[in-house]
């Protein structure tokens, strides 16, 4: 089983490949389960085709992989897409308590770098912590490397303080 960062970079990824502009992911760590939602303003895909190819030239492996993957550790995902109107797609994917959250920082670092508008918003319980990179953009470019570094070592952080387990 990978962990939780490197199939949230798998399936950001693919929202990129759609041509999102714009991604919201959501980490929810609760007593027994860690919820993940990606959603994404891309061009959406038919879910049907899922792990069977399409005219696009995407085959869907991935999220085909990826919800295999889910299941056989006790875990779940769902996909929502939409080709018309308001495009896009959402995935909601459950894990169990005891899967790793991973390097989720460099995951994190590594979106920002193609630079789309990402916000991430961790919970457990109570806390909440937020990063929206739309805020944050201003007189320093969000690529560069020592912005890069504080924004890895603050999620990282971050997940470590919220006590959600290991990271790796």
């Amino acid at each position: 089983m990978r962990d939780l960062s490197l199939v949230i970079l798998e399936l950001a990824c693919n929202s990129l490949d759609a041509g999102a502009k714009n991604l919201f992911l959501r980490l929810e760590y609760g007593e027994r389960t860690t919820r993940i939602n990606i959603d994404d303003d891309g061009c959406g895909f038919d879910v049907s085709t899922l792990g069977k190819g399409s005219s696009k030239g995407s085959t869907g492996l991935g999220l085909a992989l990826t919800m295999r993957e889910a299941q056989e550790c006790g875990g779940k995902m769902a996909v929502l897409s939409q080709t018309e109107g308001k495009r896009g797609t959402r995935i909601e994917l459950e894990y169990p308590k005891d899967v790793p959250t991973g390097d989720l920082g460099a995951t994190v670092a590594t979106l920002i770098c193609d630079e789309c508008r990402l916000r991430l918003d961790i919970v457990k319980g109570e806390d909440i912590f937020s990063l929206d990179t739309a805020e944050l953009e201003g007189e320093w470019s969000l690529q560069t490397p020592f912005i890069l570094r504080d924004i890895r070592q603050n999620v990282n952080k971050t997940i470590q303080h919220i006590g959600v387990g290991a990271l790796l």
